[in-house]
């Protein structure tokens, strides 16, 4: 995050993202996000304002074209339910909507933003992330290489690395797991041995 954006969290009270979905402008494929804060008097403690960021997921998995499916009011109906306009002091936790607090926020890899937890159903099959790696992003240098698509490949089709001893270690690590942020350091004991494992079948 750049220093503007982190002077934000601490002389503002951001409470709110929405993550919004792709489609919706006229140029393709610009992600986009709302922030939702309070305006707050200057702080003489040294502490910043915003104590916890709710972040409601509207693009994973959401498909929207100019023409042919276009954003209507009703899309943001459970948005509008979870914000909790009369009292968002009160909110609860959905599969969409999650809070993370100013602590986690700055223990974040360049105090990032860019937060996601839903499960991405056009990674399921890693057909999609070989192909790119295979065409486009090996032609595009370094990119293909990058730990993120492996780590992908592997949470989002892991029968294609069942051949991996430290599969199922990893699995009955996770069992009871609800989210896994590797910015926030949840990296599993043996994660490095697993993407040692993978990365052969990875680059087959």
């Amino acid at each position: 995050m750049k220093l503007y954006e982190k002077k934000i969290l601490e002389q503002f009270d951001v409470h709110t993202l929405l993550r919004l979905p792709t489609g919706i402008f006229y140029a393709g494929g610009v992600k986009a996000n709302v922030l939702f804060f309070d305006k707050k008097p200057a702080r003489t403690d040294g502490k910043a304002w915003t104590e916890k960021l709710w972040i409601y997921d509207l693009r994973t998995n959401q498909h929207f074209t100019q023409k042919e499916r276009q954003m209507t009011r009703s899309v943001l109906d459970d948005f509008v339910k979870c914000y909790n306009v009369k009292n968002n002091q009160n909110r609860k936790e959905t599969e969409q909507f999650h809070a993370y607090s100013y602590d986690d926020l700055i223990k974040r890899d360049k105090t990032s933003l860019d937060i996601f937890w839903l499960k991405d159903e056009s990674l399921e099959d890693t057909e999609n992330l070989l192909s790119w790696h295979q065409g486009k992003g090996r032609s595009s240098g370094s990119c293909f290489k990058t730990k993120k698509w492996l780590d992908a490949c592997i949470i989002f089709a892991p029968k294609y690395f069942e051949s991996c001893l430290s599969l199922k270690d990893i699995q009955t690590e996770l069992k009871d797991a609800e989210r896994l942020d590797f910015d926030l350091g949840e990296i599993p004991k043996m994660w490095d041995s697993l993407r040692r494992e993978a990365k052969p079948i990875f680059e087959k």
